[in-house]
């Protein structure tokens, strides 16, 4: 058995799309307070870093259910926020 954990065996691109797609989201905590539209793309990013995550961690792991969960509640914050900017904008 392989004594490293799952988030030392992903691959370099994921880590840095995770730390991208989380810089993303402190910087539009501010200017969402002004503008809704950043709330939404701050939903959107923040359902893409959980469901590239969760594919990496999780089905590396063999956790099924959990994988499932994450992924429903990945595509609800991507749907939310997508519906929410094409009607708000």
């Amino acid at each position: 058995m392989d004594s490293r954990t799952a988030w030392e065996k992903e691959p370099p691109l994921v880590k840095a799309f995770h730390y991208i797609t989380l810089a993303g989201i402190f910087l539009l905590i501010i200017p969402s307070g002004f503008n809704p539209v950043y709330l939404n793309v701050g939903f959107i990013l923040f359902g893409l870093n959980i469901g590239v995550r969760s594919f990496f961690v999780l089905l590396k792991e063999n956790k099924k259910g959990e994988f499932i969960f994450t992924i429903a509640v990945c595509l609800f914050l991507i749907g939310y926020g997508a519906v929410r900017l094409y009607f708000i904008s």
